[in-house]
């Protein structure tokens, strides 16, 4: 699974212009090619262990600032349960989110007296 996905810390900046103004770029999958990657840092991404052996959702750790953008691709030809082959590379950018500061649940909250 790890060997098919790839994770890349885009630049602040695209360009001179935004970098003068202090103004961040606004990344999207359609304007990520070889030469913005090659101005990008690859971010070590570590699968997280799932309850099943086959799972519908997966999950891993990365690090990177807050509020920095990451572009993720996952190769064509990963394999699936199922047997299921991923035909076409898929791609997306997702800004890193700040971290939790206190933790929530489903329950609610019992006061005793």
């Amino acid at each position: 699974m790890e060997k098919n996905i790839s994770a890349y810390l885009l630049p602040i900046y695209d360009t001179d212009e935004e970098k003068k103004e202090t103004r961040r770029h606004s990344w999207n999958t359609e304007h990520i090619g070889p030469e913005q990657l090659k101005k990008s840092t690859p971010v070590k991404l570590t699968q997280i262990a799932a309850e099943r052996e086959y799972a519908t959702l997966h999950s891993f750790r990365y690090q990177a600032e807050i509020g920095r953008s990451v572009y993720v691709q996952v190769k064509k030809g990963l394999t699936a349960f199922g047997g299921y082959i991923l035909r076409d590379s898929a791609d997306a950018v997702a800004v890193v989110p700040a971290y939790p500061r206190s933790s929530r649940s489903s329950t609610p909250a019992r006061c005793c007296r």
